[in-house]
């Protein structure tokens, strides 16, 4: 016969790793994740958040393993730095978001990752505009070229 004690404590649970892509529920790819400060749009106060940057949005959540909290579509957002060395804002149409890093280098890698997700803006190439009469327009507006 052996004796057990009953007594016996389990090892501590080692703390849980940050989420997957799959884990967050986005099945996208994290390009960036960590914990930010957020500022609420209500309630001004400062927020502690995980946030995670993937390749169409930023998430936000309470704790890693959590739902998120809410998500931030890059396809049409600006970003931009503040007066703070720590603070970014991002605009929607909608609201401006308030980020804040841990210091203004972590801030910097923040803008920059977000900064690649963002689409390139569209735009025509200033000598692919002609001063052309057009039957259409006044002879002093610009016209495209034409796309035949």
């Amino acid at each position: 016969q052996h004796n057990i004690p009953t007594n016996t404590t389990l090892p501590p649970t080692p703390p849980s790793a940050p989420p997957t892509s799959q884990q967050n529920n986005t099945n996208r790819m994290s390009l960036k994740e960590g914990w930010l400060c957020k500022r609420g749009a209500i309630n001004t106060s400062w927020k502690k958040r995980y946030v995670v940057v993937t390749d169409t949005g930023l998430l936000y959540y309470r704790k890693p393993e959590t739902k998120p909290l809410g998500a931030i579509p890059l396809s049409s957002v600006v970003v931009s730095t503040s007066d703070s060395p720590r603070d970014f804002n991002l605009y929607t149409t909608k609201r401006v978001y308030v980020f804040q890093a841990g210091d203004e280098e972590q801030r910097d890698e923040w803008v920059t990752v977000i900064h690649q997700v963002i689409p390139p803006l569209r735009l025509v190439p200033p000598d692919s505009l002609s001063l052309r009469p057009s039957p259409t327009r006044s002879p002093a507006s610009p016209s495209l070229p034409s796309s035949s």
